[in-house]
C-alpha cells in the first residue's frame, strides 16, 4: 500500500478510546497471516439501495448486471453479534485483528484490482488475510499500520483483489483544522456533494459499519474528540468512483488506488474532481474550505 506522509490526519473508519498503543502486550507476529472467509450471494436489492443512496434513477439492477466500482464493499460481511461489539459500535478486536489497546482506527486507503466484473446473482466468496502489522512513528506520535488483503471470488474464480491499509493510533487526536490543498493541475470534471447525517447513516447501513463516529454526534465529539460526525473514508472513495463512472461511462477500471489525506466532517461539502484520458484518470476530493481529503488514480483496461 501507499506510504503516508501524515498518518495522523487520515480518515477514521473505526475506533474505541484512548489507551496508549505502548500498553498492548500483543505479539503482532502471531496475528500476521490470520484469515477470515465470508460467503454471500450478490443480491440485486442491496445494489438498488446503493444506486438510490447515490441518487441514481433508471431501471433496477438485474441478475447478470455488473457491480459499479467499489460496490463490492456492501457484500460479504461477517455477521457480528451484539455481544461482539465494542463500546464504539465496531466489532471488538482480538479475533482477526490484534487487541490494539482501544486505539483509534483509521482507513488509510485501498488499492483495488478488478480482474473481471462481479455480477449480480452470482455467489461471492471473500477471503481476508492479515498481511502485515508494523509499529511506526508519525509526526504526532506512534501508530500501528495494518495491511489486509481481500480476495473476492465469484463462482470459484478470483474477480477482485483489494489491498487495504488501516492505521491505529491512541491518545489525543491532532488538530483537525483546515489544511489547504496543494496546488494541482486543472481538472476536467468537478462535482460538489453535500454530506449530511442521512447520507452517513445510509452508507453505514449498506456497508455494515456500526462505528458511532459516523452517526452518534455526542460520541464522535465528546469521546473521540472530533469536531463533527466523521465522513467514512470509503464513502469519499465511493463518491469519487461514482464521478468517474458518470464521466467515463464506457471505460472499465482495471486498478483503482485511493489515499486518504485528512478526515472530512458532516456539514461541509466535498468538492470532487476528475481528469481522465485514454489510459486512466486522476481524482481528488477537497472540502469546501480547501482541505485536501483524498487523492486517487485509476488505470483503465
Amino acid at each position: 500500500m501507499h506510504g503516508l506522509a501524515r498518518p495522523d490526519g487520515l480518515s477514521p473508519d473505526s475506533a474505541s478510546t484512548m489507551a496508549p498503543l505502548e500498553q498492548t502486550d500483543a505479539d503482532f507476529g502471531t496475528w500476521v497471516h490470520r484469515r477470515e472467509t465470508v460467503e454471500e450471494s450478490i443480491c440485486a436489492a442491496q445494489l438498488a439501495e446503493w444506486f438510490a443512496m447515490l441518487d441514481h434513477g433508471g431501471a433496477p439492477p438485474a441478475d447478470g448486471d455488473p457491480l459499479p466500482p467499489l460496490a463490492h464493499w456492501i457484500y460479504a460481511h461477517r455477521p457480528v453479534r451484539a455481544s461482539e461489539l465494542g463500546g464504539d459500535g465496531h466489532r471488538r478486536r482480538g479475533e482477526l485483528l490484534p487487541p490494539l489497546a482501544e486505539a483509534h482506527r483509521m482507513w488509510a486507503g485501498s488499492r483495488v484490482e478488478v480482474r473481471m466484473p462481479l455480477r449480480v446473482g452470482g455467489h461471492l466468496r471473500r477471503e481476508t488475510e492479515v498481511v502485515a502489522i508494523e509499529r511506526k512513528q508519525g509526526a504526532s506520535g506512534p501508530f500501528v499500520r495494518v495491511r489486509l488483503r481481500h480476495e473476492y471470488a465469484q463462482n470459484g474464480e478470483v474477480a477482485l483483489l483489494e489491498d487495504q491499509t488501516l492505521i491505529y493510533r491512541s491518545g489525543r487526536l491532532p488538530d483537525h483544522g483546515a489544511r489547504e490543498a496543494p496546488a494541482r493541475a486543472p481538472f476536467g470534471r468537478e462535482r460538489t456533494v453535500s454530506v449530511d447525517p442521512v447520507l452517513l447513516f445510509r452508507y453505514s447501513a449498506l456497508t455494515h459499519n456500526a462505528h458511532r463516529i459516523h452517526y452518534d454526534r455526542p460520541y464522535a465529539c465528546d469521546v473521540e474528540g472530533y469536531p463533527g460526525l466523521v465522513v467514512h473514508g470509503p464513502l469519499v472513495a465511493t463518491l469519487l468512483a461514482d464521478l468517474l463512472r458518470s464521466d467515463c461511462p464506457d471505460r472499465e477500471p482495471a486498478v483503482l488506488e485511493f489515499r486518504a489525506l485528512a478526515p472530512a466532517f458532516d456539514g461541509d461539502a466535498l468538492v470532487l474532481r476528475c481528469d481522465a484520458d485514454r489510459d486512466g484518470a486522476r481524482l481528488d476530493a477537497t472540502s469546501s474550505r480547501g482541505t485536501a481529503i483524498m487523492s486517487a488514480r485509476v488505470s483503465f483496461r
